[in-house]
């Protein structure tokens, strides 16, 4: 069971490090599309 524990926390961190990985990707290219204007509109939705 602590075994499986063990690879069920790994394959979280895994998930979870690829979510950030893809949220930064996502930002970097809503700036490349929209410019700094998406951000404050992202800024306003996110109150």
């Amino acid at each position: 069971m602590d075994e499986y524990n063990r690879l069920l926390s790994s394959q979280v961190a895994t998930y979870a490090s690829e979510t950030n990985r893809l949220k930064s990707l996502v930002a970097k290219l809503q700036r490349m599309q929209f410019g700094k204007s998406s951000e404050k509109l992202r800024a306003k939705i996110e109150r």
